[in-house]
């Protein structure tokens, strides 16, 4: 992959006196009205093509106002494994130690028991909390608004480190061991390694690990990654959990042509210190903008000495 070149974020605090909250996502409209801008996936067709952007009046919408003062980690994505560690607790770094005592971060509701855990492990207990309800938009007496360091799918090391600290930290992590793992997608819509039974032959003669991590619950998961020396998997939120292994392992991600925008691993895997690599296939339209992965007999060579030179 080629380099990649981004733009980190001015680091500041602003505070917005009757500001809203808005639906599922959490949008932030200022008191004139105004939609502010998304700081995590600096897209605006995200927000300038969103229902509630043309209907912010919207019949069966619930409106309440909260006093005090508050810090939102609510936004696009923010319920999927990968956006709610990278974008939504990623973004509490040099912050969550350095709100007013009186501050209460806003999360999105839905989340699960695991999710709700790893917010505990970066400093937000449940006391400091408040769900923002999907249905509803909240006006808030007084909303903080600090931009995170960078935007999705790109990582700032100290960012990243920080998180990554914060978390070992609250699980009882194995020492590094030598177990290879593929991360199977078979049970996923998209993304899919079509030929699998091929690349599996493969992964045999280097005693691979298969695991679909739809079965196994997050303790689980962080212990595997963390006794992992080679972890490969298609693109997808799997490859988040190669934040909770120490610097070192080898990350081979499978993906496929045009591959622009999807840095999100190769940047994780940077900041954390890892070795990336990168096996590509060709692409097999499952749904507008996704695709399943059919990989070539010279992709499964090359990803057969790529696993030979990590040994």
């Amino acid at each position: 992959m080629r380099d990649q070149v981004f733009q980190t974020n001015e680091r500041f605090t602003a505070e917005l006196e009757g500001a809203r909250l808005c639906g599922y996502e959490g949008f932030v409209v200022l008191p004139d009205g105004q939609f502010a801008f998304d700081y995590n996936t600096s897209y605006d067709p995200f927000i300038t093509q969103h229902p509630m952007y043309f209907q912010r009046w919207s019949k069966g919408v619930r409106r309440e106002d909260w006093s005090g003062s508050y810090y939102s980690i609510v936004g696009k994505f923010c319920r999927e494994h990968y956006h709610w560690l990278h974008d939504s607790l990623g973004q509490l770094h040099q912050v969550v130690d350095l709100l007013p005592a009186e501050t209460r971060v806003v999360i999105p509701d839905g989340l699960s028991g695991s999710q709700l855990r790893l917010l505990d492990a970066v400093g937000v207990p449940e006391g400091k909390r408040s769900i923002l309800p999907s249905n509803s938009i909240v006006r808030l007496e007084r909303l903080l608004f600090i931009p995170p360091a960078c935007p999705t799918r790109f990582d700032e090391q100290q960012s990243s480190c920080w998180l990554r600290s914060a978390l070992r930290k609250s699980w009882t992590c194995s020492a590094r061991g030598n177990r290879v793992i593929y991360v199977s997608r078979r049970k996923a819509r998209s993304r899919r390694v079509l030929n699998e039974s091929r690349l599996l032959r493969l992964l045999a003669d280097f005693d691979a690990e298969v695991v679909c991590l739809e079965e196994i619950g997050l303790d689980e998961q962080i212990d595997l990654f963390s006794q992992c020396r080679v972890v490969v998997a298609p693109h997808g939120a799997g490859l988040t959990n190669v934040i909770f292994s120490e610097p070192g392992l080898s990350v081979v991600e499978i993906g496929c042509k045009p591959f622009d925008g999807r840095t999100h691993y190769w940047s994780m895997a940077e900041a954390l210190g890892h070795a990336y690599h990168l096996i590509e296939g060709q692409p097999v339209p499952v749904a507008e903008g996704d695709c399943d992965i059919e990989l070539p007999e010279h992709s499964i060579i090359e990803l057969g000495e790529l696993l030979i030179a990590c040994a």
